[in-house]
């Protein structure tokens, strides 16, 4: 994906993302070459593990999101 040091990124097993997905209302879909498609949907989640902020769609200003994001780092 070409990111920069600035990214921090998070992984899982199969079990534990379809877990979260569901829980989160995420569609998924497995694709043949491994991967997979997911709704279009930015949760912004605080460390008590409450969501913040949802975004849904792309090309969607993302002013809501980033003050989301910032109001949880104060």
């Amino acid at each position: 994906h070409q990111l920069n040091d600035s990214w921090t990124l998070i992984c899982s097993d199969e079990d534990a993302t379809t877990e979260i997905a569901n829980v989160l209302g995420v569609r998924i879909k497995k694709l043949s070459g491994g991967g997979f498609d997911h709704s279009n949907i930015i949760f912004v989640i605080g460390t008590n593990g409450v969501i913040a902020h949802k975004q849904e769609g792309l090309g969607g200003e993302p002013i809501e999101t980033i003050a989301a994001i910032k109001s949880l780092q104060q």
